[in-house]
Formats: C-alpha cells, sequence, structure tokens
C-alpha cells in the first residue's frame, strides 16, 4: 500500500509542475483576459440570480486571476466561501468570506480568511 500512496505522490507532483509549468508560459496578458471572461461568466450565471452562493479558490501565482471576481461577489453581497488549509491534518475546508481584509497569507503563501 505505502508504494501505492508513493507512486500517486509522485504522479500527482509530477503532474502540478506540468500544469504549472503550461500556466507560468501563458503571457499575462491572456491570463488577464481569459479571468476577465471567467468572471463575466460567473457573475452572469443564472445560479446568482436568488440566494445563490460562491466557492471560490484564491488565486495564486499564475492561475487564472480570482481577486477581482470575489471582491465583486463580496461587494454584492453574495455568499462567498474559499478554502482555508489546515497543514497539520493535511485537510482543507470551505470557510465563509464577508470582507476582503479578512485575508491574511497562510501556510502557503496563499490568502486565507484569518
Amino acid at each position: 500500500m505505502f508504494e501505492n500512496n508513493l507512486a500517486y505522490i509522485r504522479r500527482k507532483a509530477a503532474l502540478r509542475r506540468h500544469w504549472q509549468t503550461i500556466r507560468d508560459s501563458i503571457p499575462a496578458e491572456t491570463r488577464h483576459r481569459k479571468s476577465r471572461r471567467i468572471a463575466d461568466l460567473v457573475l452572469t450565471h443564472p445560479a446568482l440570480a436568488g440566494d445563490g452562493a460562491v466557492f471560490a479558490y484564491l488565486s495564486f501565482r499564475s492561475e487564472p486571476e480570482t481577486h477581482p471576481l470575489i471582491r465583486t461577489l463580496l461587494a454584492r453581497g453574495v455568499q462567498t466561501a474559499v478554502p482555508l488549509c489546515d497543514p497539520s491534518s493535511g485537510t482543507m475546508r470551505a470557510a465563509a468570506l464577508t470582507r476582503w481584509d479578512q485575508l491574511r497569507p497562510g501556510h502557503y503563501g496563499i490568502l486565507e480568511p484569518d
């Protein structure tokens, strides 16, 4: 079983490096444009017409940018949750976010609610 876990961990790390390399190669302007398009799609989604809620990750490095989207959701009063990691247990849970100033760099340097 340990060998299977080790193989899985190595494969997962290799895939992360592979996709990060691809993301890092995307020009900044392209990333900005595509990030805005993603935000537009989320903000006009019918699920937000009622009492919709959104779970969103806080972008880091070359990931599609979510900070402007999250700020807009908060400004509109949309229930918003973001990941909160617990490195001691290796778990992650959804944490409600009501204000941008609740965020601080977490264990991995990624913004998290304090």
